[in-house]
């Protein structure tokens, strides 16, 4: 699958800061050559993600296209007794 991220290289800096392996210049010069690479971190981050269809927006509910087709399954599961 994919995850789109707003800001990804305030996202790199955030990850990599405690991190030895990386430096500010390097991963400039890494997202500069616009190829994927693989960066091992010396301990694993836990990462939370949040699939919202519906969100507050001015005070008023803000309903988005369900694209992965998940909102029948979380409405099966808030049914289920």
């Amino acid at each position: 699958g994919c995850i789109r991220v707003q800001h990804p290289e305030e996202l790199a800096r955030l990850v990599l800061r405690h991190s030895n392996r990386e430096s500010r210049p390097s991963l400039e010069s890494r997202i500069k050559s616009g190829t994927t690479s693989t960066i091992r971190l010396p301990q694993q981050i836990p990462v939370y993600l949040i699939y919202l269809t519906a969100l507050p927006c001015n005070n008023k509910a803000e309903f988005r296209e369900d694209i992965y087709s998940r909102d029948p399954q979380i409405l099966k599961a808030l049914d289920a007794k």
